[in-house]
């Protein structure tokens, strides 16, 4: 009796297979070119409904109902640029942004855009509503708000792409091109993205410290910028900690760029090399301890990892 049971079942087994390989001829394979297109298209939709979210002045986000709770969107969006990573490196299709117009484009326009909306529309996240730091903010002041608001979320961006670039082996442009790309051709897009990171980032901290300034004056800047005691001793000054590191952040973005300036890279680059990816290390953790998204947009670059892995094994 047993025997005939486990002649059934492999007998079924063999039937499934068939199936199984019938199924596959009728569907197109992983690697055919409109696979290939679809994982392409449906990566730059969601790339660019990313951006949408990030870089859209305030006021057209908030008179959008697609963009509200966008908190739990990001982490969604990038979990999926995530996988769309990993499946554009299976199929085989995938080329390297060029970095002489798409970075300039991404970090020009959105900065123009909002400080021409706010023209229009003076709505700020600091300045109007229930986290308004002072309910007396003029023109000025809302500027510089948006200005620290729309260099911050342009700085996560090029962090993340810094960081899909920075890997010595590269699964990102190994899988996703066949190893028709590899690191040399990667390098100036890495290169270019931490270049517009540290000018966002600096930016940043500028466009907020003149706006603490502004509307607080120097006893403002002090409080909100410092983790100074409040008057309440039992209270934790939790804005000042907060921009306390990123004001950190900020300072170590001189050993950060100053190496990396290319005469000086050029003659002291063993210096460079080894000096660079730990001070880099101690400026992403200052940053995402002082705004978690930015941690959270260095996922997809991870990802990548696990597309090496799986070309490994096929081969």
């Amino acid at each position: 009796m047993c025997s005939a049971r486990a002649g059934r079942l492999r007998t079924w087994l063999h039937q499934s297979m068939d199936r199984l390989a019938a199924v596959r001829k009728v569907l197109p394979s992983w690697r055919s070119p409109v696979v290939r297109a679809f994982v392409q298209a449906l990566t730059v939709i969601t790339f660019l409904y990313l951006c949408a979210g990030e870089l859209l002045p305030l006021p057209v986000r908030q008179a959008s109902p697609q963009l509200q709770n966008w908190a739990v969107q990001q982490v969604r969006l990038l979990a999926a640029l995530s996988c769309l990573a990993v499946l554009l490196g299976w199929s085989g299709g995938g080329c390297i942004p060029s970095d002489r117009w798409l970075l300039p484009s991404l970090n020009i326009i959105p900065v123009v855009a909002v400080l021409v909306a706010t023209r229009w529309s003076a709505v700020s996240s600091n300045c109007v509503g229930e986290y308004a730091v002072e309910e007396g903010c003029d023109y000025v002041a809302v500027l510089l708000d948006v200005l620290g608001v729309i260099t911050a979320r342009l700085a996560r961006l090029d962090l993340g792409l810094t960081l899909l670039f920075v890997a010595k082996e590269l699964p990102l442009v190994l899988a996703a091109t066949e190893e028709r790309l590899g690191y040399s051709e990667a390098v100036p897009v890495h290169r270019s993205a931490g270049w517009w990171c540290a000018g966002q980032s600096a930016l940043h901290s500028v466009a907020y410290l003149l706006f603490y300034l502004r509307v607080s004056g120097l006893a403002g800047l002090w409080l909100y910028c410092l983790p100074t005691p409040l008057v309440d001793s039992s209270k934790i000054n939790s804005l000042g900690l907060v921009n306390g590191l990123g004001l950190l952040a900020f300072l170590v973005l001189l050993p950060l760029v100053v190496p990396a300036w290319p005469q000086l890279r050029r003659r002291c680059y063993t210096a460079f090399q080894r000096s660079h990816t730990l001070v880099a290390a101690l400026f992403v953790v200052c940053c995402a301890l002082h705004d978690l998204p930015m941690l959270i947009f260095a996922v997809p670059g991870v990802a990548r990892t696990r597309t090496r892995t799986r070309t490994q094994a096929e081969r």
